[in-house]
């Protein structure tokens, strides 16, 4: 699926693209919204947060889509 495709059936509002050949989503379980970027305040903090990551090829094709918390896209624990 196309990077755009994605961000269309997702929404623009809360899309966190900041490179070409990434895309994210972040969602704070606590506060039970999504959020606009990726910094928790502490690593308590980044254990309920969650990512959606997608990487794309350089055809522009999502070739691998990860669901993970913060603190392991983070501090990797």
């Amino acid at each position: 699926m196309l990077k755009g495709k994605i961000k269309k059936m997702y929404g623009e509002k809360h899309a966190i693209d900041q490179t070409p050949l990434n895309l994210d989503y972040a969602y704070d379980s606590k506060e039970g919204k999504f959020l606009n970027k990726i910094s928790p305040k502490s690593e308590d903090d980044a254990k309920s947060t969650y990512v959606i990551s997608a990487i794309f090829n350089s055809d522009g094709y999502a070739e691998r889509i990860m669901i993970l918390d913060s603190e392991f896209a983070i501090y990797l624990k």
